[in-house]
């Protein structure tokens, strides 16, 4: 005796589960590039250097898009500290924090989509 099943409405059904997989990729992917904003931001506030504090106290990261992440500093002079200006030398912060913390983000991303 052979027995088969028909699904009625299959392609809706598989139409839902591609829906709810994207879903949980996107919010998958922005818990990965959130987590890695904040670790780079906390990197950035060891690395930066210390006169006031304030550069310090001023980072800060937040997410700009599901799949965008910023990570800045509240003072107007951070850029001319990582970058140097006139007689000012370079006293880079954020991009080595940005190089700490590759890693973090490649292995977040790689439990994602295994």
């Amino acid at each position: 005796m052979i027995q088969s099943i028909q699904l009625v409405g299959q392609a809706n059904v598989l139409a839902k589960m591609k829906y709810w997989q994207t879903v949980k990729i996107k919010q998958e992917v922005r818990k990965a590039l959130e987590l890695t904003a904040k670790k780079i931001e906390a990197s950035a506030v060891q690395m930066a250097p210390k006169d006031t504090g304030a550069l310090k106290a001023s980072m800060w990261s937040r997410m700009k898009t599901d799949t965008e992440a910023e990570i800045g500093d509240g003072v107007y002079y951070g850029y001319f500290v990582e970058l140097g200006h006139g007689n000012i030398a370079p006293q880079p912060f954020l991009m080595p924090a940005v190089e700490a913390n590759k890693k973090v983000f490649s292995d977040a991303m790689k439990k994602v989509f295994k």
